[in-house]
């Protein structure tokens, strides 16, 4: 069984690690977060770089897949590619686009459909 780095006690706790998450990757972290997504874009073509890219990511959604499954979730890992998924979207939008939207709506709407 996956466990999870950290163990969220409620839906609100995994949204609010998730949100901080976010908001660290695209605030304080924006210059190496934007090197990341070069970086994956690179990983696109060379395999070298491919093979890192993605044993990072595994990393994340195996935790996220564990957070989800300790708090009950019927489907962790389609619910855990789904947030990654939304995650991923919205750190590549406010880096490209310098936005800074509240990311809490979506990745809640995400998350608790993850555990619907």
């Amino acid at each position: 069984m996956v466990q999870p780095i950290f163990h969220p006690g409620s839906p609100e706790e995994l949204i609010d690690v998730l949100c901080g998450l976010i908001d660290f990757t695209t605030g304080p972290n924006r210059v190496p977060s934007t090197a990341r997504i070069v970086l994956f874009m690179e990983a696109s073509h060379d395999l070298a770089i491919r093979e890192p890219v993605a044993r990072a990511r595994a990393v994340m959604e195996t935790s996220i897949t564990g957070a989800l499954r300790h708090l009950g979730a019927r489907q962790p890992q389609v619910g855990a590619a789904a947030l990654m998924a939304c995650a991923e979207g919205i750190i590549l939008h406010r880096l490209a686009h310098h936005d800074a939207t509240d990311a809490r709506p979506i990745v809640s709407m995400v998350a608790r459909s993850a555990l619907a």
